[in-house]
């Protein structure tokens, strides 16, 4: 079980599955952080743009980058099951994109990874950061 993601058991196997061939640091963390890990570093990466923003603290499109798999990994997540997430939790989901989705700044080319999907709006762009 995924802490914090609460599916019958049929859903989580195809969760896991869509996971299959993400490294296995990725799928560990993920079995034991859940959804509470996610959101964290989630958070974690919101506060980062929005300082790096507001001040000169240093932000970079790696950073950036590595973001999207844990923006994605919570897509897919709720996906395959929309209530799988508590109220709580999906409603600290929505918060978090409501801060970070006007920071970007939308690109000629979508910044899309082959497990993404294209019409991701955190994909469409960049905020501003060093390297970008």
């Amino acid at each position: 079980m995924t802490p914090g993601y609460a599916v019958d058991p049929e859903t989580e196997a195809q969760v896991w599955e869509v996971f299959q061939t993400w490294s296995p640091h990725f799928k560990a963390r993920l079995a034991e952080s859940g959804i509470p890990g996610l959101l964290h570093r989630d958070e974690n990466l919101v506060e980062r743009v929005e300082n790096a923003i507001s001040s000169s603290s240093t932000l970079y499109v790696y950073d950036y980058d590595h973001w999207l798999t844990t923006r994605d990994v919570l897509e897919i997540l709720v996906e395959h099951a929309p209530t799988g997430l508590s109220q709580e939790d999906a409603a600290s989901l929505a918060a978090l994109d409501a801060r970070l989705e006007p920071l970007i700044r939308p690109g000629k080319t979508p910044l899309v990874h082959s497990r993404t999907h294209e019409s991701c709006w955190w994909h469409q762009g960049l905020p501003p950061l060093r390297g970008a």
